[in-house]
């Protein structure tokens, strides 16, 4: 799993993950001999797409950075996490998968579903 650092200097926690998805779409076309599948250039626009309507359905939260990370079958993942709450974003291809984990129940949620899921995390 690749992550990539924050830059504390921007606010708003959807620059943040279009930064991260900017550094790791430029980090795995210059790497093609690791095991790993890397996703495809255009799934990261996609998620970006995604993201920000995402963002835009839920009311434009004020919540924490969530964790960027690639998986190693060409995934792309977003990782929301508080005190015992977890919501994770997985997308590969054109297909987005995302569970909420509450204390320590974890369930598959629809993709209408996931801007009121993301409320939970708003700060």
């Amino acid at each position: 799993m690749k992550t990539t650092p924050i830059d504390k200097q921007t606010v708003d926690w959807y620059d943040q993950v279009c930064q991260h998805l900017d550094i790791l779409c430029n980090a795995v076309q210059n790497v093609q001999n690791e095991p790993e599948i890397p996703p495809p250039v255009t799934l990261f626009k996609l998620v970006k797409d995604d993201i920000q309507n995402i963002r835009r359905l839920s009311g434009f939260p004020t919540i924490e950075t969530p964790g960027v990370w690639l998986g190693p079958d060409g995934q792309i993942g977003l990782t929301f996490e508080n005190d015992t709450d977890c919501l994770d974003l997985i997308f590969r291809s054109e297909k987005l998968v995302s569970r909420l984990t509450v204390g320590e129940m974890t369930t598959a949620i629809d993709k209408n579903d996931i801007p009121a899921a993301l409320l939970r995390f708003s700060i």
